[in-house]
């Protein structure tokens, strides 16, 4: 579409999930999934006490059947619900502030790796739990998902957050996070000629070309397009 690759609605089983291993400094790995459909955040595998254990945002729309196809190797006793749902709302509640109070950057993301691997939570997380929890989920959301969606956002993963710097997300960054559909739906509607923007966004507010949004986004969201199902692991 206009030359950005799409996501796609109805992927097939196989398909419909994406994985990203992250190791971490001490060699922990944290398996993250998303939906191939939106890229939206559906939980992580780490270990606890030598055991597989599957750990789901808590409002995830996934069948018993669908969390075996995720992480085949975790027995339904190590399936536990995280203290948040899937939205950033939802994950700020948790961790007691606001995404853009948070700093991103690869070491602070192996730090969290840290903080939350193997932890013992259960269903009533204390609130210091409940706080290393979804900061957690508010880094890799940032960082992996939104990073695959804007091209703006990865570069300023790229540039401001590997080694030992950090930066915290800026109201231009959040003001994307937000506008993902309403982008995505704008290029769609510019199509065949995929020049002149014939919707009215809110942010980026001067730019009315879908080359404009080039240095912007990457991804667009749904339009059936053929997807794969992979494993990316990513070394710290």
């Amino acid at each position: 579409m206009c030359g950005f690759p799409v996501t796609s609605k109805d992927p097939v089983k196989s398909k419909k999930f994406i994985l990203v291993e992250i190791v971490g400094s001490d060699s922990r790995i944290v398996t993250l999934a998303f939906q191939t459909s939106d890229i939206y955040f559906l939980g992580y595998r780490d270990k606890i006490n030598n055991a597989a254990r599957a750990n789901f945002v808590a409002d995830a729309k996934l069948t018993d059947e669908e969390k075996r196809d995720i992480f085949p190797d975790v027995e339904k006793k190590n399936q536990i619900n995280l203290p948040y749902g899937e939205s950033y709302a939802s994950m700020e509640d948790a961790a007691g502030r606001s995404r853009s109070s948070i700093d991103l950057g690869v070491q602070r993301l192996d730090e969290r790796i840290n903080k939350v691997y193997g932890l013992s939570y259960g269903a009533k997380p204390t609130k210091e739990n409940k706080k290393k929890l979804a900061e957690f989920g508010l880094t890799v959301v940032q960082m992996v998902a939104e990073a695959a969606r804007f091209s703006d956002i990865e570069n300023r993963v790229i540039n401001g957050g590997l080694e030992k710097k950090s930066f915290s997300p800026d109201d231009n960054m959040i003001a994307l996070e937000k506008e993902w559909g309403k982008i995505s739906q704008a290029i769609h509607n510019a199509s065949p000629s995929c020049k002149e923007l014939k919707d009215k966004l809110d942010f980026p507010s001067n730019v009315n070309t879908v080359d404009g949004l080039r240095s912007y986004i990457s991804l667009l969201k749904f339009k059936k397009v053929k997807t794969t199902r992979d494993v990316a692991r990513v070394e710290l």
